[in-house]
């Protein structure tokens, strides 16, 4: 059910425990040429940026119960209460960033080859539920369109790593009844910036320093990616290149995840990379490891 592909986007965003939702549809030229219309719903639910900390899993480590659980919550307000107050500087010079309104500048541009009704200045503070999302798929005429977009940004690794997340969902009306459960386009799209700093306070420091302009320059790096990447995989590809097959790691709260990706292109620092669950990830290309086994065929 969609429930559960929201919920592990939820979960992908919140507690970064998975990298991206399953269920990644391409684009096609039958999907984009019907689409005579569209109607778009982009949730950002956090007001600032995040500090994710890892997560204590005592209970996990002991077989489970009550005193373990309590361990864990213990330790994790601990931690997050420790992030938090890391971070009041940063929030002081960077309390002037509307992070809905700056993604919404970026992701608008995009739809307007949908024909994007009625584009919103601002990404939306409520998620929708999925009985609205059915709703909404149910009421699709054949050529109405409906996007969408969850979207989440993140300091992982001990503040050492700025990270953003965006998940498209694409329903295409076809006169037929439609099966809310099954998108006609949807993919993820994940930004990671270059290591900052040692870790903690040293970290933090750097994203606030000369009213944080080392944050405010990232952040707007992420936003340039995800504008420029969007176009690129809502276009329906005959082929798509392959440079190389690497290896890098996504930071989470329960550690670090390996992937194994195909680079698309490289451009300055920084390269685009398809996951293999085709999931699109901007990375620093000096993270980058390359494959023992390279499936590019070059």
């Amino acid at each position: 059910m969609l429930h559960r592909k929201i919920g592990c986007v939820s979960l992908a965003l919140i507690l970064q425990a998975c990298a991206t939702p399953p269920g990644y549809t391409p684009m096609t030229s039958q999907t984009q040429n019907a689409i005579q219309s569209l109607d778009a719903y982009h949730v950002v639910m956090q007001d600032e940026v995040r500090p994710s900390v890892d997560v204590s899993n005592v209970a996990g480590a002991l077989g489970g119960g009550l005193l373990a659980a309590a361990i864990d919550s213990s330790i994790n307000d601990d931690r997050a209460n420790d992030a938090r107050n890391l971070t009041d500087k940063f929030y002081f010079v960077t309390e002037d960033i509307n992070y809905r309104t700056l993604i919404a500048q970026s992701v608008n541009p995009v739809l307007t080859q949908f024909r994007h009704q009625n584009p919103k200045p601002a990404a939306e503070a409520m998620v929708l539920r999925d009985d609205q999302i059915k709703q909404r798929v149910a009421a699709l005429k054949a050529g109405e369109a409906f996007m969408f977009l969850t979207s989440h940004y993140a300091f992982m690794d001990n503040f050492k790593v700025l990270q953003t997340a965006t998940t498209a969902y694409l329903y295409v009306g076809t006169g037929a009844k439609m099966d809310y459960t099954k998108a006609s386009y949807m993919n993820s799209f994940i930004y990671q910036s270059p290591t900052i700093g040692n870790g903690g306070e040293s970290s933090v420091q750097l994203w606030s320093a000369d009213n944080g302009k080392l944050f405010r320059a990232q952040l707007a790096k992420s936003l340039a990616d995800l504008q420029s990447n969007m176009r690129y995989d809502m276009q329906p590809l005959v082929k798509e290149s392959c440079l190389a097959t690497m290896h890098f790691e996504i930071p989470n709260q329960l550690g670090t995840q390996k992937l194994t990706a195909k680079t698309v292109k490289t451009v300055g620092d920084s390269s685009l990379l398809r996951a293999e669950d085709g999931a699109l990830y901007s990375i620093a290309t000096v993270k980058l490891t390359p494959a023992k086994k390279n499936s590019c065929g070059v």
